[in-house]
């Protein structure tokens, strides 16, 4: 049996060796056993925290392999897609200019030709071939002929048409070579009552697109909406009214009709004697600012057809009856406008 020996001077817990067999064994007790555990385990938390990275070359760490696998997707997968939609685009373009080039050849080269026929191998299928031929030459020459006449034709009534229209164009606005009558003058207004009804208003109201030959049958409301809706002209009255850029309500028509009885570029003058007053002339009141032109002149007194008598509305009303005793009543404020020559 074995007997321990313990040393001198060492703590209770210390080593202790036991003999057996002739030498001594050396065994640990349970709390040198236990501290070095503990120290085995405080070396590697210390050895754990020495090698720990830091948070900010973990954060790049982490981004450079997000960087890494963001450009590996785009080279595999990208690259596959970007090429298919670039050659399809490609064949889009190419398919639509063939079918422009088609589309924009003549029909000569756009025919397939037909196969020639097997030439004929006696005298009397070349005579038969020869009056087969002569006979689609003049079925051919009688269909060309009336498609050539019904483009002559259809030539013929455009160029017609665009004349009737230049005429028309010209007959209101070119000026006259010679000067009318008053009875000519009175018959280009009469012919204006078709285009500026009676009743009618001179005006866009409610109309996108206008010009001066526009009427409607809405009023205008100059106290809510003023000139908004009036129509507008400048023609060869508008140096004589600077202030008045462009005309409108009153003024404008009148110097329309003007211009549509006499043409825009007629000669213009005043003159204040109301007694002198002829078919076609217009009336200006200054004070009163209104205008008016003449239809009628008679031994009573004259017709007039206006625009805007009530300041509101912009009626056109027709065959207004003046005598002589009201036209002498705005005498003074009267300035007459003349397209006459002299």
């Amino acid at each position: 049996m074995a007997l321990p020996v313990r040393r001198l001077g060492l703590a209770p817990f210390a080593r202790l060796h036991f003999f057996q067999g002739g030498m001594y064994v050396k065994q640990r007790t349970h709390s040198s056993v236990t501290s070095t555990r503990a120290r085995t385990a405080r070396e590697w938390r210390r050895f754990q925290r020495g090698n720990k990275p830091p948070l900010l070359q973990a954060a790049l760490l982490g981004a450079c392999c997000a960087l890494v696998l963001l450009l590996v997707w785009a080279m595999v997968w990208q690259t596959p897609a970007q090429d298919q939609a670039l050659s399809s685009l490609s064949e889009s373009q190419e398919e639509s200019a063939m079918a422009s080039a088609i589309q924009d050849a003549p029909a000569q080269e756009r025919a397939v030709p037909e196969p020639e026929a097997p030439a004929a191998s006696s005298e009397a299928e070349s005579s038969l071939s020869e009056a087969g031929e002569g006979e689609n030459a003049s079925a051919a020459s009688q269909e060309e002929a009336p498609a050539g006449s019904s483009s002559s034709l259809s030539e013929e009534s455009w160029a017609a048409s665009s004349e009737v229209a230049a005429d028309y164009a010209i007959s209101y606005y070119a000026p006259e070579e010679a000067s009318l009558t008053e009875e000519e003058a009175a018959a280009k207004l009469e012919s204006l009552r078709d285009t500026f009804p009676d009743g009618a208003y001179w005006n866009h109201a409610g109309v996108e697109v206008w010009d001066e030959f526009t009427v409607t049958d809405t009023p205008c409301e100059h106290d809510v909406y003023w000139d908004a809706f009036c129509n507008t002209y400048t023609g060869g009255l508008q140096e004589l009214f600077p202030q008045y850029v462009p005309m409108e309500q009153c003024l404008g028509f009148a110097a329309l009709l003007s211009d549509l009885v006499f043409g825009e570029e007629a000669p213009v003058s005043t003159f204040t004697d109301y007694t002198q007053l002829r078919v076609g002339d217009n009336i200006r009141l200054e004070y009163t600012e209104h205008s008016m032109v003449v239809l009628s002149v008679g031994t009573d007194g004259i017709t007039v057809v206006e625009c805007n008598i009530d300041y509101e509305h912009c009626r056109i009303s027709w065959d207004r009856f003046l005598s002589w005793d009201q036209l002498a009543g705005y005498s003074y404020e009267m300035t007459c406008i003349t397209r006459y020559e002299e």
